[in-house]
């Protein structure tokens, strides 16, 4: 053969074996290319969905509107219109005052709620579903309830009338005082349980031999939360208590659904004050002046919570001994005590019955008596809550309830039961399916800009979205997905993605790096680690987290509001606002609270095996 069909020969060859490894290599470039983009694409949707309504809300303060457009560079004029505003200055005091008294409570309630129940052996449950119960109740069914409790002829109303005599009716719209009240009693109502919820998970995550431990050293009292409970669930706490600052300051869904910022804008917060500005009065640059500054401030004290997050300020562990206090006797002095256990045992038992009351002192005997004391008082507590809760938003029993003769056609609450399963469907998996590889590349993939990555997730959870909802209005104007479910549950997904990878990413990094570690040596693929370990392990935090986007999404109203005017695409709560004030109320409250009810009774002991197991940084 010569020297040309030699080379030839070998090019050929060459070139075959070039197409055989095409072949082979083909499968595994598309795999690989499906799963860049599964990373990359959350990342991707978090700076287009959340930070960048806020950039577009930064830039457009800055110019002047034309329509919805705008059009000339106008600099700080507009901040400086908003802070001479008196009704802009009135929204900022009362924002803060009504953050001042709503935080502090929900915090104090929700740890101590949280630290009752983890305590108790029996009914944890029944009493978590009970405390978290307000999560289900949507907004406006809420709204219905304070209505009822502030309203005329209402609960406040009858005690007035029968303890202090006063015959004269309340018009909480017409007294600033009492409209302002019934906005701070649904906001801690509505607050209460997530940070409960939160905090509970933490206690949950905790090993018991740390509580142990604590008292056996003689920890009691306000030394043992000091040194064991407090620095247990830190990292939780800060975390609980940046997320309902940000969920409070930007408060608006209580007001447009109780006072409407009347009388006289006594009781405007920022958030309807924005929102009243951008969407009523089409003073775009002036809302988005406002927005900026309250967002800028947020994220300052949001930056200081994750600060304090990273290095807690909390003193190590230490207990010191307490001698406890010795414990009287029925009789009530040591003396006669000591009277009683010579007669015999049959003496005191005596005692006992004789200075038992009637059938009240005995019910309050056996709520006090006994060492399962704290489980009862807070089951009793929890339940007689629970009637007042659900009884007059549903108008007294089911049969009762669901009538045939109201304000709203069955077929519209067929329609809004619809529209809210698809809603409420669309976000959970959409939000999974982006925040799972999302969390596992911050838990577990070491590459550069992980960091970074980090940090976008975080700003995300520190962008107030109720501020942002005018931009975002706009985005979906230029895409065309206003007045559609898919534009509504972008928004959705775009407010639960950063906490979802913020828990799961600490679900996934408190798997032990030794059976990761196991099942590579035996040759398993990172995703066969992600799928058969790592996901398993993290189930619970899964779970949870898929719970509390269901919780949101049901619930949610405002942004419906905002981003469609078809009735046809209303979901449940909102016809049950839209319903306010007249019984239509009634028939579909039911319908709106059971769902979501039957999904957290469900799933709610994944909250007490520990929502986010390891560090939350």
């Amino acid at each position: 053969m010569s020297v040309a069909g030699t080379w030839l020969q070998r090019i050929g060859a060459d070139r075959a074996n070039h197409e055989r490894h095409l072949a082979r290599s083909w499968p595994r470039v598309a795999w690989l290319s499906v799963l860049g983009t599964a990373v990359v694409l959350p990342f991707v949707y978090l700076a287009l969905a959340s930070v960048g309504p806020l950039i577009d809300q930064a830039v457009g303060s800055l110019f002047s509107w034309h329509h919805v457009h705008p059009q000339h560079f106008a600099g700080l004029t507009y901040y400086r219109q908003v802070l001479a505003d008196s009704a802009a200055r009135a929204a900022i005091v009362h924002t803060v005052i009504y953050v001042a008294i709503t935080v502090p409570i929900e915090l104090a309630v929700g740890i101590a709620g949280a630290w009752l129940i983890f305590r108790v052996r029996r009914g944890k449950g029944l009493m978590t579903a009970l405390f978290a119960l307000p999560l289900v109740v949507p907004w406006s069914a809420g709204a219905a309830l304070f209505a009822g409790l502030f309203g005329v002829g209402g609960v406040l109303q009858g005690i007035r009338a029968h303890v202090f005599g006063a015959t004269t009716p309340l018009f909480w719209n017409l007294n600033p005082w009492l409209g302002f009240a019934a906005i701070v009693a649904i906001g801690i109502w509505k607050g209460a349980p997530w940070c409960f919820l939160l905090l509970l998970a933490a206690l949950g995550g905790c090993p018991p031999e740390l509580f142990e431990a604590g008292r056996m050293d003689g920890g009691r009292g306000w030394s043992y939360w000091r040194h064991v409970v407090l620095p247990a669930v830190w990292p939780m706490l800060i975390f609980v208590a940046i997320f309902r600052l940000f969920a409070e300051a930007q408060m608006a869904q209580s007001v447009d659904l109780l006072t409407q910022g009347g009388p006289f804008g006594a009781t405007d917060l920022i958030g309807s004050y924005v929102n009243g500005l951008a969407f009523t009065s089409l003073q775009f640059p002036n809302a988005e002046a406002l927005a900026t500054l309250t967002g800028g401030v947020l994220l300052l004290l949001a930056l200081g919570g994750l600060v304090a997050l990273r290095h807690p300020a909390m003193s190590p562990l230490r207990t010191r001994r307490r001698t406890g206090r010795r414990r009287l006797s029925w009789a009530g002095t040591p003396s006669a005590a000591r009277e009683l256990a010579d007669a015999g045992p049959g003496a005191v038992r005596g005692a006992r019955r004789a200075r038992r009351p009637g059938w009240i002192g005995q019910a309050l005997w056996w709520l006090s008596a006994s060492e399962h004391r704290t489980r009862r008082l807070v089951a009793v507590a929890l339940i007689a809550m629970a009637t007042l809760e659900l009884f007059p938003i549903t108008g007294g029993p089911p049969g009762g309830a669901l009538r045939p003769d109201f304000h709203l056609a069955w077929s519209q609450i067929a329609t809004g039961l619809a529209n809210s399963a698809v809603m409420t469907a669309g976000t959970l998996v959409g939000t999974l399916v982006l925040a799972v590889p999302a969390a596992y590349l911050l838990a577990r993939v070491r590459i550069r800009g992980r960091a970074a990555l980090f940090a976008l997730v975080l700003a995300a959870m520190a962008i107030p979205g109720a501020l942002t909802l005018f931009p975002e209005a706009r985005a979906l104007v230029l895409v065309g997905l206003i007045n559609t479910r898919l534009g509504v549950i972008l928004i959705y997904i775009a407010a639960d993605l950063p906490i979802a990878v913020f828990f799961l990413r600490a679900a996934f990094a408190a798997v032990p790096e030794a059976l990761v570690e196991a099942m590579r040596l035996d040759g398993a693929s990172t995703l066969r680690v992600a799928v058969r370990l790592v996901l398993p392990l993290a189930a619970s935090t899964l779970v949870a987290v898929g719970l509390l986007t269901v919780l949101q999404a049901w619930g949610e109203s405002l942004v419906m509001v905002v981003m469609t005017d078809n009735q046809a695409l209303y979901t449940l709560p909102v016809l049950v606002a839209d319903g306010f004030g007249g019984v239509g109320t009634l028939s579909a409250s039911w319908l709106s609270i059971g769902p979501p009810l039957v999904a957290f009774v469900v799933l709610q002991r994944h909250f007490r095996r520990g929502l986010a197991p390891g560090a939350l940084w």
